[in-house]
């Protein structure tokens, strides 16, 4: 099952931070929040410091090339990536490594109809809420 007690999550494409901000009500012990565009990563930054969240960390980048350092593992990765993005597929094949997560650990990436991972060896369970599907994997 899907805990976020004292779990060290990654938020990619974090946008407005709402899910890693829950996160952190929910007992998550860090979130590291990944967003590219200045204007959002200066308001992540600001309400995590007016909220007085310790555990916020926001990193200016570009997912991609985020995913190209050598991290700690996480325990959870969410995603949630903007509409058409065309290496949306590949997502899955770079977080889901024992570099990323940790084994056991659950990577959630949020997506529309277009496109489908039930093949991918990882896929544990996918939720609909209308035209948004939230596919759920989990490393072994």
């Amino acid at each position: 099952s899907l805990t976020l007690e004292g779990a060290r999550m990654l938020e990619l494409f974090a946008g407005t931070g709402a899910v890693g901000f829950e996160a952190v009500s929910r007992g998550a012990a860090s979130v590291t929040m990944v967003e590219k565009n200045p204007r959002l990563t200066a308001y992540l930054s600001g309400e995590a410091a007016r909220l007085h969240i310790d555990e916020v960390h926001v990193v200016r980048a570009d997912v991609f090339r985020f995913l190209g350092a050598h991290p700690e593992p996480f325990d959870v990765i969410f995603a949630d990536p903007p509409y058409g993005l065309g290496t949306l597929t590949e997502l899955p094949e770079l977080v889901l490594t024992p570099r990323w997560l940790r084994p056991g650990g659950w990577f959630i990436l949020e997506h529309d109809q277009s496109a489908r991972f039930e093949d991918h060896p990882c896929f544990s369970r996918k939720r609909n809420y209308g035209n948004t599907i939230f596919s759920i994997f989990s490393l072994h």
